[in-house]
């Protein structure tokens, strides 16, 4: 019978025992950890998403990317990217999608990574039709109103579009043709305010060139609004005392947000009217009991046009004051 020597044995057994390591290392691995870092960029047709990888479990990362599908768990068998291996941080715009505000399909996106033992997914994140981003990364929903599409909450953007920022003060303001004030405020300084009621901004911010409003948007001018309120009110004239009804089709229903008895609220249009208040000279007045949003449109040099819902009445108002006031502002977009 033929035996095998020592050195062979040795060999053999060398052998073996890095197979054992090698499987027992794959054995131990788990499935990599990856965050999906949100949606950073929205049109009507694509968005762009990321993710990082915090883990790659203990065996490498095989593939990375974005998933994504109209399910609420999308994975690797449904839409995906496939991202350059070794990347860490990865981002990617994802198209062909039907994100216009006349569609009616939400998309979940969610970032993966696979390694020997599987594949971890990042959170789920839900693009709707009709969100648009700010330049902050804010999120706005939309709505069709007549043949206008408005944005459902106030602009809370800290920055017009170029990047730069808007400051603020504390101190009172004066305006003249020579001196344009251009500032925005958190009602009361208060920064709580923001999410709920939005930012107050100078006339002249919202008409600044650099643009408030994000891309394909605008802030309306004063026939734009009374387009909106002709919509809701066919009685609606151009006067002060626009429409006796067209506030309480406008306004947000309930006192969550708007103080009691908010008169006419019924919110019809969709638009959710939001009671921001506003800072005039040096202080803020009205937060919960008046919404007033800028138009684009001048009344005289140093005034222009905006309109006013109060939460006992149900009309919709449309008064001219100082440019260098305080107010929310609302975004329609192009056509």
């Amino acid at each position: 019978m033929k035996t095998k020597s020592i050195r062979g044995l040795f060999t053999e057994l060398f052998i073996l025992s890095i197979i054992a390591v090698c499987s027992c290392s794959k054995n131990n691995a788990s499935i990599p950890e990856v965050i999906t870092t949100g949606i950073t960029l929205i049109t009507d047709t694509s968005c762009v998403c990321g993710g990082e990888i915090i883990s790659d479990g203990g065996s490498p990362v095989t593939s990375r990317g974005i998933c994504w599908s109209t399910n609420d768990s999308p994975s690797v068998t449904d839409n995906f990217t496939n991202e350059v291996s070794g990347q860490v941080v990865f981002s990617r715009e994802i198209t062909g999608l039907s994100l216009s505000v006349t569609d009616n399909i939400p998309y979940y996106l969610r970032a993966y990574a696979t390694n020997d033992a599987g594949t971890g997914y990042g959170e789920t994140v839900i693009v709707t039709p009709g969100t648009v981003l700010d330049i902050d990364k804010n999120l706005y929903h939309s709505i069709i109103i007549g043949t206008q599409i408005w944005m459902v909450e106030n602009l809370k953007a800290s920055r017009f579009i170029n990047g730069d920022e808007i400051p603020t003060t504390t101190v009172g303001l004066s305006v003249n043709d020579d001196n344009p004030v251009i500032y925005q405020w958190a009602y009361d300084n208060n920064s709580g305010f923001i999410n709920d009621y939005g930012l107050l901004y100078t006339w002249y911010v919202a008409t600044d060139n650099r643009g408030l409003c994000p891309a394909g948007w605008h802030v309306p001018s004063d026939s734009e609004w009374h387009q909106l309120a002709l919509y809701l009110d066919p009685a609606a004239v151009l006067s002060w005392d626009e429409s006796a009804i067209a506030g309480g089709k406008l306004k947000e229903t309930g006192t969550k947000h708007w103080s009691s008895p908010n008169t006419g609220a019924d919110n019809s249009s969709g638009f959710t009217a939001l009671p921001g208040g506003y800072r005039v000279i040096d202080r803020f007045w009205d937060n919960k009991t008046s919404a007033r949003y800028w138009s684009t449109t001048e009344q005289l040099p140093n005034s222009a046009w905006y309109r006013l819902m109060f939460y006992d009445k149900p009309g919709l108002s449309r008064e001219p004051l100082y440019k260098s006031n305080g107010f929310s502002v609302r975004c329609l977009k192009d056509n």
